[in-house]
């Protein structure tokens, strides 16, 4: 009773503090707690309407892209094996915070090919001695190392509008992963004006915009859909990918 008297006192005069039994302790387990992320740019850069090379008419907006809903993955777990007694571990990697009875797994990977002249039917080969290919249904296409970025495209960083759609013309089962979020450069009353006229303009004609985005150099192209945001203290495009990849990949 003391102790606890004690402890009590100790958790009054400290700030956030809470005093509780195991019980409550263990029920509090059960609480999800959510935790908290730094903003994470995705993408900075111009969102463009037409090609601002070519016409003087094209609209260039600076904005910010950012990661708005993201999926939770669980955290990853370490492979460990039972360290050999005597034996020779010289290959095993030990662990400073693991239990000296375990060690972790250490993996390694070989190449083989068929050959029914080796034992089982199968021998080992170097790595350096494969050849890159492409996979075409279930047959394995060699491709000559002059041709291997035929099956690359070459991009750039972009964010460009496409099309305008009305908005009760899209079917929700179009959406694909995660959002993000669009909203004017920092610092630039320019583009937060011209950023704001966009997005009312979405809104009062109930309309969505659908645009290419290639988030770096080298990236592969993706169609997104931006639906426009208006609330008291901010204005943006809500974005989701759309599932489309091979409609659109011209650099």
């Amino acid at each position: 009773a003391g102790n606890e008297k004690v402890l009590r006192g100790l958790a009054d005069k400290c700030e956030k503090s809470i005093f509780g039994t195991a019980a409550e302790a263990v029920q509090d387990l059960s609480i999800p707690r959510v935790k908290d992320y730094r903003p994470y740019a995705t993408f900075k850069g111009q969102l463009t309407l037409g090609d601002p090379e070519k016409y003087d008419t094209a609209m260039c907006i600076d904005i910010e892209r950012y990661f708005r809903t993201k999926v939770a993955k669980a955290p990853s777990a370490s492979s460990y094996v039972v360290a050999e007694v005597g034996g020779d571990n010289e290959g095993d990697v030990k662990m400073e915070d693991i239990p000296d009875a375990l060690t972790s797994v250490k993996n390694a990977r070989t190449y083989k090919i068929v050959d029914e002249s080796a034992p089982g039917g199968k021998r080992d080969v170097d790595r350096d001695d494969l050849a890159q290919g492409y996979e075409y249904g279930r047959t394995a296409v060699a491709i000559a190392e002059s041709d291997q970025n035929v099956t690359k495209l070459e991009t750039v960083a972009s964010f460009s509008i496409v099309g305008f759609i009305p908005a009760e013309r899209y079917e929700q089962y179009f959406n694909m992963g995660e959002s993000c979020v669009t909203v004017a450069a920092r610092s630039n009353d320019k583009a937060r004006l011209a950023l704001s006229s966009l997005v009312h303009a979405l809104a009062e004609l109930e309309s969505y915009v659908v645009a290419r985005i290639v988030l770096k150099d080298g990236k592969d192209p993706q169609l997104v859909l931006l639906s426009p945001s208006i609330e008291p203290d901010l204005e943006c495009l809500i974005d989701v990918p759309l599932p489309f990849a091979e409609d659109i990949r011209l650099p």
